[in-house]
């Protein structure tokens, strides 16, 4: 019981260090109760934590095999990580500006950058060369994804627009402009067939990628600034992270919130889901990449 105190004490009072650390502590005891799962689902525990950049985490995104996770930084690299082991891989080097997005492409081969520098620069993940430099926005890029077979990239502004490219020849496609404010967040839906738009107005929206016209039904309204997004395999749910330092994890069909995550100390700036669907991880201006459980249990 003492515990379980402890523990609603540390969540009231926005402790979630401390919160954290009485459920790591009594992990392994054998007389937990309703009310010690209760707060651990609330705190979900991480099982792993990448430690490196100097600066804020903006972006990650895990490889299609599961076993490599690409984070972006405002200390300008992007580092390629070990997913299991948390050890780090290697780093790309060369935007003039914070790293604001990161992406893997579908077979793994390719990494996409967004930066703060107004480019998204597309890498060869073997030889840690870029391929191709995407110029046409007007402010900075806040985040890019490619589609699910990796022939086009899309890309969202403070500009207040979304752009899909061609991936090969880095050429302009259309705009998807319906935002009027900064565009914080883009994602490619499992099919290719859709695209998703997260912006300051509160609303994530759903796009047809082929017409780049709105899908109005499938709009996700929150409660703050959408700064990530992220899509599970099925299409079913999206996790988008927000200035308040939340997570949120949707029901796409019906546009319900089903979880919401409260723990980093600063907003999470960042989010993505495992290919397997199972897992999904927050990045946060306190520079750490926190990784949970999809269903909210150890």
């Amino acid at each position: 019981m003492a515990t379980v105190n402890l523990a609603g004490q540390a969540w009231d009072q926005y402790n979630f260090e401390r919160l954290r650390q009485v459920l790591e502590d009594t992990r392994n005891s054998p007389d937990h109760r309703f009310e010690w799962y209760y707060r651990q689902r609330q705190a979900h525990l991480n099982l792993n934590t990448l430690r490196g950049h100097t600066e804020s985490v903006d972006s990650m995104a895990f490889s299609p095999d599961g076993q490599r996770i690409v984070t972006g930084s405002s200390d300008r690299t992007a580092r390629v990580w070990d997913a299991a082991s948390g050890r780090e891989l290697f780093k790309l080097v060369g935007h003039d500006g914070p790293v604001i997005s990161v992406g893997f492409s579908q077979v793994g081969d390719r990494i996409v950058t967004g930066s703060d520098d107004q480019t998204a620069r597309v890498w060869e993940v073997a030889t840690r060369r870029v391929l191709i430099t995407l110029v046409g926005h007007t402010d900075m890029i806040s985040s890019a994804a490619f589609s699910p077979d990796a022939k086009r990239v899309v890309t969202g502004s403070y500009d207040q627009t979304a752009r899909v490219w061609d991936a090969a020849s880095g050429r302009e496609l259309h705009q998807l402009v319906e935002h009027s404010h900064p565009v914080h967040s883009v994602a490619f839906f499992p099919d290719g067939q859709r695209i998703i738009t997260g912006s300051t107005e509160n609303i994530a929206r759903v796009w047809d990628s082929a017409s780049g016209l709105e899908l109005p039904l499938q709009r996700l309204v929150g409660r703050g600034t959408t700064t990530s997004v992220a899509i599970s395999p099925d299409s079913q749910r999206v996790v988008t992270g927000s200035w308040d330092s939340a997570a949120s994890l949707w029901n796409v069909a019906t546009g319900r919130e089903e979880l919401s995550i409260r723990g980093h100390v600063q907003a999470v700036r960042s989010v993505a889901i495992s290919p397997d669907g199972q897992r999904f991880a927050t990045g946060s201006g306190d520079g750490d990449v926190e990784i949970w459980e999809m269903s909210g249990e150890r």
